[in-house]
């Protein structure tokens, strides 16, 4: 079994709540937990683990203004908590995305790295969906709390540093 699979698959066992599916290659996998998937992949070539989660939608209308905003938040990781903003351009989504090298991830630090990536996915999923919202009812003089992102038992509780 590769070192991915291996690590994914007691992942899986500390956390019942997750899907998972394994790439025979032992290269790629992903990691779902409610509405989120996670994929992890690593580079052909090294030792280096990708890991990324799409956290919202390329809005149709202000872009300049929205990528600033991303690039603010990847600026010294301010905004991020150690992660990168990116998109995906042809699938017109954003993405939150993070890189380590497998070789020096145990069990441990490597459930850490996916909890902490799935609350911050999580944390960027209900940003995005406040700022959809606030766009929305902007001539409202009420605002709407952000949906629910459906994540159970509340992955904000598995906070590890």
């Amino acid at each position: 079994m590769s070192e991915l699979n291996e690590l994914v698959t007691n992942f899986k066992k500390e956390h019942d709540e997750c899907e998972i599916n394994l790439q025979d290659n032992g290269y790629s996998a992903t990691i779902s937990l409610g509405p989120m998937e996670m994929k992890l992949l690593i580079q052909p070539g090294s030792q280096m683990l990708v890991i990324q989660v799409p956290v919202g939608i390329l809005p149709k209308t202000d872009r300049e203004e929205f990528m600033m905003s991303l690039l603010d938040a990847n600026d010294f990781f301010a905004g991020t908590n150690g992660f990168t903003l990116g998109i995906n351009k042809e699938a017109e989504i954003v993405t939150l995305q993070t890189v380590w090298n497998i070789s020096y991830l145990s069990q441990e630090y490597f459930s850490n790295l996916v909890e902490n990536t799935f609350i911050e996915g999580t944390s960027w999923l209900e940003k995005f969906s406040l700022e959809k919202t606030d766009n929305e009812t902007s001539d409202k003089t009420t605002s709407e709390t952000p949906a629910s992102t459906g994540l159970p038992n509340g992955p904000e509780q598995w906070l590890k540093i």
